[in-house]
């Protein structure tokens, strides 16, 4: 077994693939090298076993291929709700250090999920977001349990509707790109009070299952708390005969952050 290290960078696993070869050659047992960027672009390192990991989340191991490209879909979506609005007007600030200035008049939501339930700290003004039924974004400074969104486009939107940080709407990867890090933090990160359910369900039917929107509304329940829906991909990894992913176990955790 080895872990490639520029699997995602120009440089490829080349040379790290025909040392390893050059070691394991003389030896009969089954051999493992594949990540998940290894698996997406180099056939040839799709040997006995792979151990794809970003991949099962639904997010992309590259900077510069999302996931749409590469045809995965996202096991996790954040979701809170519009908890306050309120009507601003042209030079006033929104959040600490007064660093976003409106520009013109807006209307402003105010978001139950902030840094300390999981969201970036230091996600821009600008960074995606999904209220209602429309995309806008964020404004100001992400606060510990709050975080602003521009609702002057949404009519709609009102107190008590659902948000969406990332998830079917919004890729974790816009996120962490307009956050300066990996996508990879927001699925492995969560504060203690993170709650866990779990839900199990057989392939194939997992289309026949209510949806991660769904599931995230029977749990709001009027809470002003944000909820975490992740469907987890537990894969048997063993590629057989014409190099298959065979055995495929998928089950499905609702993750709540109790305000």
């Amino acid at each position: 077994m080895t872990h490639f290290a520029t699997a995602d960078e120009k440089e490829g696993i080349t040379k790290q693939l025909d040392c390893f070869n050059r070691v394991t050659n003389n030896y009969n047992f089954s051999s493992s090298v594949a990540n998940s960027a290894a698996l997406y672009k180099f056939p040839e390192a799709r040997l006995d076993w792979v151990r794809p990991g970003i991949l099962l989340y639904g997010a992309s191991p590259f900077e510069d291929i999302s996931a749409k490209e590469i045809e995965v879909k996202p096991v996790m979506s954040l979701v809170s709700k519009i908890i306050a609005i309120q009507d601003i007007k042209k030079g006033q600030a929104v959040g600490y250090g007064s660093n976003f200035i409106a520009k013109n008049d807006m209307r402003i939501g105010i978001v139950a999920c902030g840094y300390g339930d999981g969201y970036p700290r230091h996600a821009k003004t600008g960074t995606p977001i999904f209220v209602h039924d429309k995309t806008t974004k964020i404004v100001g400074r992400v606060s510990m349990d709050m975080l602003y969104v521009d609702l002057s486009k949404i009519e709609k939107a009102v107190i008590g509707s659902k948000v969406e940080m990332w998830g079917n709407h919004i890729s974790v990867d816009e996120v962490a790109k307009n956050s300066g890090t990996s996508g990879t933090n927001y699925y492995v990160i969560y504060p203690p009070q993170v709650v866990f359910h779990w839900i199990i369900y057989r392939w194939p039917k997992v289309k026949q299952h209510i949806s991660a929107e769904n599931v995230a509304e029977l749990h709001l329940n009027g809470k002003d708390s944000a909820h975490i829906v992740l469907f987890g991909i537990h894969l048997m990894r063993q590629l057989l005969n014409q190099r298959h992913l065979q055995g495929l176990l998928h089950y499905q955790r609702l993750m709540s952050l109790q305000s």
